[in-house]
Parts: C-alpha cells; sequence; structure tokens
C-alpha cells in the first residue's frame, strides 16, 4: 500500500512542478460489479451493469493494463487514454511556445 501511495505522491508532485495543477483527476470511488471467468479463448466477459456505467459498447476497444507482481489487471477505454494524451500534448505544445515567448531555449 505504501508504495501505491508514493507513486500518486510523486504523480501529483510531477503536476505541480509542471505548473498541471493540482495533480491528476483521482477516481473519487472504485465499484464491484461482480466476478467474471476467463473462457478457454481466454476471453472475458465484463458484467452488463460496468459496461452500461461505464459506457462500453460492442466494438470499443479496451487497453489492458496490470501490475504483475500484484496479479491484477484493468480495462480502459481506448479513447479516454487517447484523449488525454492529445490534452497533455496541446499542454506541452502550449509550455514549448511560451518557452519560446521568453527566448529561453535551455529545456527544449
Amino acid at each position: 500500500m505504501l508504495s501505491c501511495y508514493t507513486a500518486k505522491s510523486d504523480l501529483v508532485n510531477w503536476y505541480e512542478k509542471y505548473n498541471l495543477g493540482s495533480g491528476p483527476p483521482m477516481l473519487p470511488e472504485m465499484k464491484f460489479w461482480g466476478t467474471a471467468s476467463v473462457g478457454s479463448k481466454g476471453q472475458v466477459v465484463i458484467p452488463a451493469e460496468a459496461r452500461e456505467a461505464l459506457g462500453i459498447k460492442s466494438g470499443d476497444k479496451l487497453l489492458v493494463v496490470g501490475n504483475p507482481m500484484r496479479k491484477g489487471v484493468a480495462f480502459v477505454k481506448a479513447e479516454v487514454v487517447e484523449k488525454k494524451l492529445r490534452d497533455l500534448q496541446s499542454g506541452l505544445i502550449e509550455v514549448q511556445n511560451l518557452t519560446l515567448i521568453k527566448g529561453d531555449k535551455t529545456n527544449l
């Protein structure tokens, strides 16, 4: 549990260091929707209530992430990650442009 807290704390410090706000949005709550079994072909059926609550539809692309040390796995909608990356890229471009305007080219 301590390593998880440290990672979150480091991430919050990174956000503050680069003036990205007070930190990434944290999950306000976790929800348990039941269990899922892995079929013989490795397929997992996400419970219907979870799909509905998270807006997951047939054909949606999900990223599969996990932590082998903790033996956990999670799914994240690819479109959510893509949007976050676009937002981050826009922010970095804005910082780069501000740096160029100020004439500080040491960090480019």
